[in-house]
């Protein structure tokens, strides 16, 4: 018993050490963030408050006109800047009431009480996950890993809105296990907070489980309809306008080097290819991963973790535009792997639920190297799509006979 016990503190440990030490770097880097004014003024956020100060004025159709939004942040720099310069807001309109909430306060305090928001939708995310594990024993390391993991500090950080990407994601993946195709639904709707995420996890149910698809369009129609009637006519087109911009790629800070995805990868690889040949060449993968996810629904018996997992990680992969922050989206197949070890007995539940903890710590190494910022993220999900459909192979030199 004795050494048992000890391998159990020295896990305990070892976990209680990794949390903490994750928990010191976010807390400093926050703070060098939020004390210098460029890195607080450069980071996503100044498009999200500026979408809060118009929303203030009472001129919703207004959010998404660029020139508005320029004005707005000038005024949080401090001097001008060019159109090319402007962060513009692209975000669907229905997180305008919050943003203007929000943006009562100065920028500074705004971005405090934005990342606490955020940082509450990652803890509902978080006990929705936690529950997907049948018999999660450590439910509080669990939580406390979800919570930091790195993605999800990294959107904090940029004050992007990937919180709530996770939350409806979280909630589909329940609702898809525990068999409450509404709940299924209604998570795919607030995954709408990035349109071409949600349609490649959404279409799919229109081949299997068909109420998931019928609860997902109610809510998105919801959405939409509150959307509109916030915004106008005159504010749905802006919002059409604004995103067919950044679909484009040009200008507007969007920065297809820095992506995770398919476009990001053959930008870096082949940058003399020409940007509207790349783009051409994503939205072909973006046709083929739709169609592919599709086929795998209607061949499959039910759709499981197997399935959620493979669609969530073809979804990174394939998604047009996809930057470091949506990562969080990997905690998704992470679950989807826990919970397969678990009903195949492939591992024991203690080793399973070091997974998160342990994909942060390569993230957290691997964001600071270079050469590995960007080409460690394709190699795990490669690695998690293994894990999902060849599982008995990958797990093999763990498995221990009952």
């Amino acid at each position: 018993m004795k050494p048992a016990r000890q391998r159990i503190n020295y896990r305990s440990s070892l976990v209680a050490a990794g949390l903490i030490a994750l928990t010191v770097i976010y807390a400093a880097l926050w703070v060098k963030m939020i004390s210098n004014p460029a890195e607080r003024s450069g980071a996503d956020f100044i498009a999200f408050y500026a979408a809060g100060r118009i929303s203030l004025t009472g001129k919703f159709p207004e959010v998404y006109i660029p020139q508005a939004q320029q004005a707005v942040e000038e005024g949080v720099l401090g001097f001008p800047i060019t159109a090319e310069e402007v962060n513009p807001f692209v975000h669907p309109p229905f997180i305008l009431p919050v943003l203007a909430l929000i943006a009562l306060l100065s920028y500074v305090w705004a971005f405090h009480l934005w990342a606490i928001f955020l940082l509450v939708l990652y803890f509902v995310g978080a006990i929705f996950l936690i529950r997907t594990v049948l018999h999660a024993r450590e439910r509080k390391m669990l939580f406390a890993s979800v919570v930091l993991f790195f993605p999800a500090f990294f959107s904090i950080l940029n004050g992007q809105d990937s919180a709530l990407l996770l939350l409806g994601a979280s909630l589909w993946l329940y609702g898809l296990l525990s068999k409450h195709d509404r709940l299924a639904g209604i998570g795919l709707a607030l995954t709408t907070i990035r349109p071409h995420i949600a349609l490649l996890l959404a279409v799919p149910f229109l081949f299997k489980q068909r109420k998931v698809w019928w609860w997902f369009l109610a809510g998105a129609a919801g959405l939409a309809v509150f959307s509109i009637m916030l915004i106008g006519i005159r504010g749905t087109e802006n919002f059409l306008r604004i995103l067919s911009i950044s679909a484009s790629g040009e200008g507007y800070k969007i920065n297809e080097f820095a992506m995770v995805n398919f476009l990001g990868m053959l930008r870096r690889l082949f940058p003399g290819v020409l940007p509207e040949t790349a783009r051409f060449a994503a939205w072909l993968i973006y046709a083929a991963a739709l169609i592919s996810l599709c086929a795998v629904w209607q061949r499959s018996k039910e759709i499981g973790e197997k399935q959620a997992g493979l669609a969530v990680l073809v979804a990174l992969f394939a998604a047009p535009h996809l930057h470091y922050h949506d990562l969080v989206l990997l905690l998704i197949p992470i679950f989807c792997v826990m919970v397969l070890t678990e009903r195949r007995s492939l591992l024991k539940r203690e080793t399973a639920a070091l997974f998160p903890l342990g994909a942060s710590w390569l993230l957290v190494v691997s964001n600071f190297l270079p050469m590995l910022k960007f080409s460690i993220p394709y190699i795990f999900g490669a690695m998690l799509i293994a894990a999902l459909w060849i599982p008995e192979f990958v797990f093999r030199q763990w498995k221990k006979p009952q």
